[in-house]
């Protein structure tokens, strides 16, 4: 699932991690992908 993610057609959008929980999540899971599966950036 990671790869559709790096694909540059695909658009990304999260909300803000400072005031939503989901945000902070959204920030949360693809650093642990990024971990998980050695990719960068």
């Amino acid at each position: 699932w990671y790869k559709i993610m790096l694909d540059p057609k695909v658009q990304i959008g999260r909300a803000d991690p400072n005031s939503d929980p989901c945000g902070y999540r959204s920030v949360l899971v693809s650093k642990l992908a990024e971990k998980h599966y050695k990719q960068k950036d």
